[in-house]
């Protein structure tokens, strides 16, 4: 998926979603925000008690998880991202292969 085609899709479900805008926002802005806390958890871990840090952390990224798990289920035309998303960042797919079946 390149930046035009994720372009395009945030149109598309604009103009058939009411709120997906809003949905929208709040999920990428937890996005930046979950990434920024997790930066500072890992400072955290060097100088504090690192079974509490942990727990916290585990508990923040179950309840990121559910974000995103809710707004890929409200709007399902949003699938191609969350592959792109789990073959990028999770399945480590170089970039030129992501979305091919070799």
């Amino acid at each position: 998926m390149d930046v035009q085609e994720f372009k395009e899709l945030i149109e598309v479900c604009s103009k058939k979603y009411r709120h997906f805008k809003d949905d929208f926002d709040m999920v990428f802005n937890s996005m930046g925000i979950f990434t920024e806390e997790l930066g500072w958890m890992k400072e955290e871990l060097k100088i504090a008690n690192p079974s509490m840090v942990r727990s916290v952390a585990k508990q923040k990224l179950i309840e990121e998880l559910k974000r995103y798990k809710n707004f890929f289920d409200k709007y399902p035309e949003f699938e191609p991202f969350k592959v792109f998303i789990r073959d990028t960042f999770v399945n480590y797919i170089p970039k030129d292969k992501i979305g091919s079946d070799s």
